[in-house]
């Protein structure tokens, strides 16, 4: 059962805060884990701050055939150009 169903079936909301509060550590211990390890092998442009950047830009931007479409047609600049755009950091 996903963790967002549990905190929807509890009507005690001090239930909810402590699930959200879990679901962020455990999602922050991941992404730590995760940026670590891809370090490693492909260098330092996944730091932790690099890989929340890239979650955040494939939430706004779910769809990979049109990213796909787009990367091959667009520079680098124009790619952060348009990420500030939209709100990246």
């Amino acid at each position: 059962m996903k963790m967002d169903n549990l905190a929807t079936n509890h009507t005690n909301p001090h239930e909810f805060d402590l699930l959200a509060t879990v679901k962020e550590y455990l999602t922050v211990q991941i992404v730590t884990t995760l940026a670590s390890q891809l370090q490693v092998k492909y260098g330092k442009i996944f730091d932790i701050h690099n890989l929340c950047r890239m979650m955040r830009f494939a939430e706004k931007f779910g769809n990979i055939e049109i990213l796909l479409s787009l990367a091959t047609k667009l520079k680098k600049t124009a790619v952060g150009n348009l990420w500030s755009l939209v709100g990246g950091v």
